[in-house]
């Protein structure tokens, strides 16, 4: 397909989305092109405009741009959530490890991470790997609204955050770098390379790598390594003014150790200090020989444009292998019972199509998709082949000169021979360019995973309703962003985790669902971004209402993300500084042990006919972090990042 793009006689273009919606646009400019035999004028660089509204920036505290992100300390990929609303993470501490995003108070089972509004979860255990992005290929992040997360893609969850990644390609060759080293000889290194190749064809090329190392010197603790090779190569080639095409290829292998934290049950048994223990690099681990290897290859094809007047069209084809080998132990002075050689790949093909139509007052969207896949699970011993399809719809109507947005949507699936359907009603109030309001409710019944249906009993299997309630009320003026959410999500049969075992060490040891339960998470978020003279401040705060007793894991009554910070252009406009602190703040979560395959947490382990909590030693976690953070961008042509993290200790 390449070879066929680059022989094509069309003319190139740019393809920018930095937006939602993907809107062709000509980088040509108004010069001209001269040769021997003639001159040819080149189409206007804005010959081209945006026809489609923005999916989803209606509340722009919702939205954060590249260039913001750039300011931030992400070390790692999930730190670039943390400064939009209702977000927080709980996070193990090292880059690599397999940190866990929050929206909504959702954290696995009803939140999913989209790309380009295409799902990314994990197929078999429905988990959402920030590790799997190439973070320097964002564009801009994004939260859907509550009440229409369930239309992304042929699974369905409440909660979801669309990442929009970088398509645009400069008229003249371009070429980034960054890096970064830090302690435990942990170092970062990505290399992009882009550039027009004919009048109608155009490369990207983007290399990332990330290590970790857990040397003899470093302080840190056993089975901790890590290292990752990301790359991508995309071509992108013009028809014509109103018609593109994409080809793009994404590598992805990962090599993770996990050591599942300090072995508090071998610390008490040697009547040593637990407290002490938590902070001893030499203190046992629960395990000093688990890894996970990760090895993703996928590749897709678009063909988009504006085929009519007012409208976009996206058609998308894309082919995903992931393998993820977890292996435990496999030396032959150990017993089989402690071992682990697992093989979980999956690989599908999918095919969706999207198109949005704009008429004078109203907005109409859509989109189809059919899925196809190959699952290959050792973990629960699953080999099968599942097809899903999916249809959704959007309509939303201007009324008022735009002082009122009514919108409603609705979705009709079938995920692997579940039948799912789903509907929803919001209202938009535009009353100024200073103050807005979006609220809404929706209910769709969510499809169990692969996991779930292993081990949840099918003879009285009853769908799993989600009800979902959103107000979002948000003020903009001048350098002041701030917005207040209260949200509602009711769920009739949610899956609850339970080990199987209380012995974790064992190869046998994994969470299992063997029962549902109605669950609620009611709560408000208060998030605030202001810039007065040289200073910036940021609050981003949780707070859970509801007080669900469920066997499923707490995450914690409350959390907090603030920020202060001073902002100036310094050296004759050279040089836009940022330099401040970032802290955090959280409520204790419920006791609860990981489960690194699946990826889930559960508080409780089966014992005969009943459920016991695992032991909590009486420990809590530190409840807050104090870091330095500075950033500096010099013409922005270059930035230079310090960190000093946990100053506090």
């Amino acid at each position: 397909l390449i070879l066929i793009l680059f022989l094509s006689k069309i003319i190139f273009a740019q393809v920018d989305i930095t937006d939602t919606t993907k809107t062709p646009i000509n980088i040509g400019g108004n010069d001209t092109s001269v040769d021997s035999a003639k001159t040819k004028p080149l189409r206007s660089q804005n010959s081209f405009k945006p026809v489609i509204t923005k999916n989803y920036s209606f509340l722009s505290t919702f939205t954060r741009t590249k260039k913001e992100i750039d300011f931030d300390n992400y070390r790692n990929n999930i730190d670039i959530i943390t400064a939009l609303p209702a977000t927080s993470q709980f996070s193990f501490g090292l880059i690599g490890q397999p940190n866990q995003a929050v929206l909504y108070n959702q954290t696995k089972n009803n939140f999913s991470l989209a790309e380009n509004n295409f799902s990314l979860f994990n197929r078999w255990n429905g988990s959402n790997n920030f590790n799997l992005l190439q973070a320097e290929n964002i564009s801009s992040i994004e939260i859907i609204p509550l009440t229409r997360g369930f239309l992304i893609g042929s699974n369905s969850n409440s909660a979801v955050i669309n990442i929009n990644t970088r398509d645009s390609i400069t008229s003249k060759p371009l070429t980034r770098l960054r890096y970064y080293q830090a302690a435990n000889d942990e170092s970062f290194l990505d290399a992009m390379f882009s550039a027009r190749i004919l009048n109608d064809l155009s490369l990207f090329f983007r290399i990332s790598n990330s290590t970790f190392s857990n040397s003899s010197n470093s302080g840190i603790y056993k089975n901790l390594e890590y290292g990752v090779w990301q790359a991508n190569l995309k071509s992108i080639y013009r028809f014509s003014d109103k018609l593109f095409a994409s080809v793009e290829y994404y590598h992805h292998k990962s090599n993770t150790e996990l050591n599942g934290g300090i072995d508090l049950t071998s610390l008490a048994a040697a009547s040593l200090s637990l407290q002490s223990g938590l902070f001893n690099n030499l203190s046992p681990v629960n395990f000093n020989d688990r890894n996970k290897t990760v090895k993703m290859n996928k590749v897709s094809t678009e063909l988009y444009g504006n085929l009519f007047k007012n409208s976009f069209t996206k058609l998308n084809i894309t082919y995903d292998f992931t393998e993820e080998l977890f292996k435990q132990y496999l030396t032959d002075t150990l017993t089989n019972g402690t071992r682990i050689n697992n093989s979980n790949y999956y690989s599908y093909l999918s095919t969706s199509l999207r198109h949005e139509q704009s008429f004078e007052h109203l907005v109409t969207k859509f989109s189809l998709g059919l899925d196809a896949i190959d699952y290959n699970i050792d973990q629960i011993s699953y080999y099968d082949k599942k097809n899903s399809y999916y249809l959704s719809a959007l309509a939303e109507y201007s009324v008022l000169d735009s002082l009122l947005i009514p919108a409603v949507f609705f979705k009709v699936a079938d995920y692997e021979n579940q039948k799912t359907n789903g509907f929803g009603f919001d209202l938009k109030f535009n009353f100024n360019n200073y103050f807005r309001i979006m609220s809404g409710i929706s209910n769709f019944n969510r499809p169990y995973l692969l996991t779930e249906m292993h081990s949840l009993p099918q003879n009285n299997l009853e769908k799993n309703y989600i009800t979902n309630y959103f107000v979002t009320g948000e003020f903009i003026l001048d350098e002041l962003r701030t917005s207040i959410t209260y949200f509602n999500i009711e769920a009739d049969n949610a899956p609850v985790p339970i080990y199987n075992n209380e012995n974790i060490q064992l190869g046998s040891s994994q969470i299992i669902f063997p029962f549902t339960e109605k669950t609620k998470s009611e709560g408000i978020n208060i998030f605030s971004n202001l810039r007065f003279w040289k200073l910036e401040t940021l609050f981003n705060g949780n707070y859970i209402l509801s007080n669900d007793q469920s066997f499923i894991p707490r995450n914690g009554k409350y959390n907090l993300t603030a920020g202060i910070y001073y902002r100036d252009i310094l050296f004759d406009n050279n040089l836009d500084l940022k330099t401040g602190f970032n802290f955090f703040y959280a409520d204790n979560t419920d006791y609860q042990i990981y489960d690194f395959q699946s990826m889930t947490s559960a508080s409780y382990y089966l014992s005969g006919n009943t459920y016991s909590a695992f032991s909590s030693f009486g420990l809590t976690n530190t409840p807050y972090r104090l870091d330095f953070t500075l950033a500096g961008r010099i013409q922005d042509r270059a930035t230079f990042y310090f960190a000093y993290e946990n100053i506090t200790g």
